[in-house]
């Protein structure tokens, strides 16, 4: 991954650290959340939110998840993380929100 980093406003102190990027809202590459070898961006998004309560189609988010707005997508048929009874996968969550492990998302 590159070496810029999301991070959480409670760490960012003034926010103006060089490659520190504010988390909420932050646009995102999306990555291949199941290929190890290699990364490979599958869409672009934005962060919608870091709140491990927060709830994405009516499942918490939980541990090291983020939910992320779909706004992009170049790999259409990729099944979703966390598939939900209206998304299985990518493409068809275009324009709405997913819930996706922070480490597969990279900065935009």
């Amino acid at each position: 991954m590159s070496s810029h980093a999301f991070t959480p406003q409670s760490q960012q102190g003034s926010g103006m650290e060089e490659g520190i990027v504010p988390v909420e809202n932050a646009k995102c590459q999306l990555l291949r959340w199941y290929m190890f070898e290699e990364e490979e961006i599958v869409g672009e998004g934005k962060i919608a939110s870091i709140d491990l309560s927060a709830k994405v189609h009516h499942m918490p988010l939980g541990r090291d998840c983020w939910k992320v707005w779909v706004e992009e997508v170049y790999m259409s048929q990729l099944p979703l993380y966390r598939p939900t009874d209206e998304f299985r996968v990518l493409s068809e969550a275009m324009g709405s929100t997913v819930t996706l492990p922070k480490s597969y998302m990279e900065p935009n």
